[in-house]
Parts: C-alpha cells; structure tokens; sequence
C-alpha cells in the first residue's frame, strides 16, 4: 500500500505536469479535512464532499478547497 508521500509524488510526476487532483468524501471531518489540507498544500487540487456545513468546512473553502454539500450527481 502506498503512503501519502508516494501519493504525492506520483502526483507531481504525472505526465500532465500538475499537482493531480483528489476528492475526499466526508472532507469536514477531523481526519479527512487534515488530509485535503495538506495535499492542498503540495499544490494538489482538491475538492470534496460533506453532508453538512460546517465552521471546519468553512475554512477549507476559505483556503481554496472547493466544499460541495449536494450529493446528487
């Protein structure tokens, strides 16, 4: 299994040049809005999902990080 620096790096090291792209489902908990905020920081573009808004998701939309709260596809 793979941990988030090998992640990252085959991210970086993508043939289009980015940073990647990551969606995280639950992103306004504790675990996962730690996770988008520091792929975020590896100029990694990320996004997610949250049944509810929240203070937490709040500053992650604030920081970039484009929060959806509808689960309709």
């Amino acid at each position: 299994m793979k941990d988030v620096k090998e992640i990252v790096d085959s991210m970086n090291n993508s043939p289009s040049g980015g940073g990647g792209r990551i969606y995280f489902i639950g992103i306004g908990g504790i675990g996962m809005s730690a996770l988008a905020r520091y792929f975020n920081a590896k100029n990694v573009i990320v996004g997610g999902y949250d049944k509810t808004e929240t203070a937490l998701t709040k500053q992650l939309a604030a920081e970039g990080i484009k929060v959806h709260y509808e689960d309709n596809i």
